[in-house]
Protein backbone atom coordinates (compact mmCIF):
# COMPACT_ATOMS: atom_id res chain seq x y z
CA UNK A 1 0.00 0.00 0.00
CA UNK A 2 1.32 3.44 -0.89
CA UNK A 3 1.01 6.46 1.40
CA UNK A 4 -1.94 7.77 -0.62
CA UNK A 5 -3.92 4.51 -0.37
CA UNK A 6 -3.11 2.90 -3.72
CA UNK A 7 -2.17 -0.77 -3.91
CA UNK A 8 0.98 -1.13 -6.03
CA UNK A 9 2.71 -4.32 -7.21
CA UNK A 10 6.21 -4.39 -8.72
CA UNK A 11 7.75 -7.86 -8.91
CA UNK A 12 6.64 -11.45 -8.37
CA UNK A 13 6.84 -11.73 -4.59
CA UNK A 14 3.59 -12.87 -3.12
CA UNK A 15 2.30 -13.90 0.27
CA UNK A 16 5.01 -16.23 1.50
CA UNK A 17 6.68 -17.05 -1.81
CA UNK A 18 7.54 -16.12 -5.39
CA UNK A 19 5.63 -17.74 -8.22
CA UNK A 20 3.52 -17.50 -11.34
CA UNK A 21 0.22 -17.87 -9.42
CA UNK A 22 1.15 -16.61 -5.93
CA UNK A 23 -1.38 -14.57 -3.96
CA UNK A 24 -0.31 -10.91 -3.87
CA UNK A 25 -3.05 -9.57 -1.58
CA UNK A 26 -5.86 -11.14 0.39
CA UNK A 27 -8.36 -8.85 2.06
CA UNK A 28 -10.28 -9.59 5.22
CA UNK A 29 -13.20 -11.96 4.80
CA UNK A 30 -16.67 -10.39 4.81
CA UNK A 31 -20.11 -11.89 5.07
CA UNK A 32 -21.76 -10.99 1.78
CA UNK A 33 -25.25 -11.22 0.39
CA UNK A 34 -25.69 -12.50 -3.15
CA UNK A 35 -25.31 -9.66 -5.65
CA UNK A 36 -23.21 -7.33 -3.48
CA UNK A 37 -20.45 -5.85 -5.62
CA UNK A 38 -16.85 -4.76 -5.31
CA UNK A 39 -15.59 -2.33 -7.98
CA UNK A 40 -11.86 -2.06 -8.72
CA UNK A 41 -9.96 0.34 -10.96
CA UNK A 42 -6.30 0.46 -11.86
CA UNK A 43 -3.75 -0.21 -14.54
CA UNK A 44 -1.70 -3.26 -15.51
CA UNK A 45 1.62 -2.19 -16.98
CA UNK A 46 3.33 -5.59 -17.25
CA UNK A 47 2.58 -9.20 -16.33
CA UNK A 48 -0.77 -10.69 -15.51
CA UNK A 49 -3.24 -10.99 -12.64
CA UNK A 50 -6.16 -13.01 -11.40
CA UNK A 51 -8.59 -11.07 -9.21
CA UNK A 52 -11.83 -12.10 -7.58
CA UNK A 53 -13.63 -13.70 -4.64
CA UNK A 54 -12.17 -16.55 -2.60
CA UNK A 55 -14.52 -18.67 -0.46
CA UNK A 56 -13.49 -21.65 1.68
CA UNK A 57 -10.03 -21.65 0.04
CA UNK A 58 -11.29 -21.81 -3.55
CA UNK A 59 -12.10 -19.27 -6.27
CA UNK A 60 -15.81 -18.40 -6.20
CA UNK A 61 -15.48 -15.76 -8.93
CA UNK A 62 -12.37 -14.90 -10.91
CA UNK A 63 -11.22 -12.54 -13.65
CA UNK A 64 -7.90 -13.00 -15.44
CA UNK A 65 -6.18 -9.81 -16.66
CA UNK A 66 -3.26 -10.37 -19.03
CA UNK A 67 -3.37 -7.39 -21.41
CA UNK A 68 -1.58 -4.21 -20.30
CA UNK A 69 -3.78 -1.16 -19.88
CA UNK A 70 -6.55 0.26 -17.72
CA UNK A 71 -8.56 -2.13 -15.54
CA UNK A 72 -12.14 -1.50 -14.44
CA UNK A 73 -14.08 -4.46 -13.10
CA UNK A 74 -17.01 -5.26 -10.83
CA UNK A 75 -17.21 -8.49 -8.85
CA UNK A 76 -20.55 -9.74 -7.59
CA UNK A 77 -20.90 -12.19 -4.74
CA UNK A 78 -22.34 -15.30 -6.44
CA UNK A 79 -24.30 -16.45 -3.36
CA UNK A 80 -24.79 -15.53 0.28
CA UNK A 81 -21.60 -16.43 2.15
CA UNK A 82 -18.19 -15.36 3.40
CA UNK A 83 -15.70 -14.04 0.84
CA UNK A 84 -12.21 -12.56 0.70
CA UNK A 85 -11.20 -10.42 -2.26
CA UNK A 86 -7.84 -11.60 -3.62
CA UNK A 87 -5.27 -10.41 -6.14
CA UNK A 88 -2.89 -13.06 -7.45
CA UNK A 89 -0.09 -13.37 -9.97
CA UNK A 90 -1.14 -14.91 -13.29
CA UNK A 91 2.20 -14.77 -15.07
CA UNK A 92 2.95 -16.45 -18.37
CA UNK A 93 6.09 -16.65 -20.45
CA UNK A 94 9.60 -16.20 -19.13
CA UNK A 95 9.09 -13.27 -16.76
CA UNK A 96 8.08 -13.37 -13.12
CA UNK A 97 7.53 -9.61 -12.95
CA UNK A 98 4.23 -7.88 -12.41
CA UNK A 99 3.81 -4.12 -12.50
CA UNK A 100 0.33 -2.89 -11.65
CA UNK A 101 -1.50 -0.42 -9.50
CA UNK A 102 -5.02 -0.35 -8.12
CA UNK A 103 -6.25 3.19 -7.55
CA UNK A 104 -9.78 2.46 -6.34
CA UNK A 105 -11.54 -0.43 -4.64
CA UNK A 106 -15.08 0.14 -3.38
CA UNK A 107 -17.53 -2.30 -1.82
CA UNK A 108 -21.03 -1.28 -2.92
CA UNK A 109 -24.10 -1.79 -0.70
Amino acid sequence: MTSDGRLAVDGANGIGSIGRYTLLARFREHEMKRGRQLVVEGVLRQGGLSVGWLSKGAWASQLTITEPGPVVAAFEAPADGNYSFVIANNLRGSTLRNVCEFTRMALLP
